[in-house]
This record gives C-alpha cells, sequence and structure tokens, in this order.
C-alpha cells in the first residue's frame, strides 16, 4: 500500500514490515491493521466520482468512509499561504512558482 503523505507512509511501511514476520509477536495485530486499512482504500469508481480541480485533488489509493446513504473520501484542498498568514512568519512574499497549486 503506497500514501503519498511521507510520515503516514512510514507509518504503514513499519506496520507492513510487522505484518509480513510471522516470528513478530506483534504479527497478529499488524495483519489486522494492515486488512483494514486496506478495506479503508477507496475504489477507483468513487475517486472519479469525486472529480477534482485547481484546489482539490483526491489521490488513488485514498481512504474513505462509507455511510448508508454514500461515502466521504479523503481530498487534498488547496489553500494558498494569504488565506492563513498566522501560520506563516513574516519574511516577506513567497518565492514565485511555475504552479498557482502545488502538488501535495
Amino acid at each position: 500500500m503506497k500514501i503519498t503523505f511521507s510520515p503516514i507512509q512510514h507509518a504503514i511501511d513499519l506496520i507492513d514490515q510487522i505484518a509480513a514476520d510471522p516470528s513478530d509477536p506483534r504479527h497478529a495485530a499488524a495483519t489486522a491493521v494492515m486488512k483494514e486499512m486496506e478495506e479503508a482504500i477507496a475504489p477507483p469508481a468513487l475517486t472519479a466520482a469525486v472529480g477534482g480541480n485547481d484546489e482539490l485533488e483526491v489521490d488513488s489509493g485514498t481512504f474513505m468512509s462509507h455511510t448508508d446513504e454514500g461515502a466521504w473520501v479523503q481530498t487534498w484542498t488547496w489553500v494558498p499561504r494569504d488565506r492563513v498568514p498566522e501560520l506563516y512568519p513574516d519574511d516577506g512574499e513567497p518565492e514565485p512558482s511555475d504552479e498557482e497549486s502545488p502538488e501535495p
């Protein structure tokens, strides 16, 4: 399983390594977690139904949560730095970019 956000991917890789080693005492728990994660991956038809635009993106293999009436699908939403100036130090203008909405 591959997720694009690095800290989460590192945790998934660690759980995957534990699940692959039957001699590890945490093997059963890690195997159960990996199964739950695989079941939470949105199928391509669901991610395609979300669509996308310049401010909203859906990764392939993203997570979902089913309800009786539909599903919630994890997305990336672009927020320009001028909408949250408190998160950026007052160090001048941002560096120019070739993209309006950079990839996550």
